[in-house]
């Protein structure tokens, strides 16, 4: 199957592999997208150590899928210590505590509103 092909290019180092055969693919499953979302992810990151961390658009797709994945099931799993490695497992951690990038854009409007309001209050 497309998954068990990604785990198999994942294992081998072959992050561009991984994400060509997960791009574009429908899994019938909750646990099978979860884990498809998860190797997309950790060979996105793979992409952007690779390339000298320096692509910030690899990290956002990864980032982003991360976030869709903290949508589903949180049941279906982390990211394991056997197979992803510690930055990767890291970046997933610390991807879900942030808020999302919508909240914090919304935070900041209403802090704005707020300081113009009481500046109004003030004239």
């Amino acid at each position: 199957t497309a998954l068990q092909d990604a785990g198999a290019a994942y294992l081998a180092n072959d992050f561009q592999g991984v994400v060509d055969l997960l791009t574009a693919q429908e899994f019938s499953t909750d646990r099978a997208r979860f884990h498809a979302g998860l190797l997309e992810s950790a060979a996105l990151f793979g992409l952007y150590v690779s390339g000298g961390e320096s692509d910030e658009e690899l990290l956002g797709r990864c980032r982003d899928i991360i976030r869709n994945l903290a949508l589903m099931d949180p049941g279906l799993g982390q990211p394991g210590e056997r197979f992803f490695s510690p930055r990767f497992r890291q970046l997933y951690a610390d991807t879900l505590s942030e808020p999302e990038p919508e909240a914090e854009g919304l935070e900041a409007a209403e802090a704005a509103g707020e300081a113009g309001d009481a500046a109004a209050e003030d004239a």
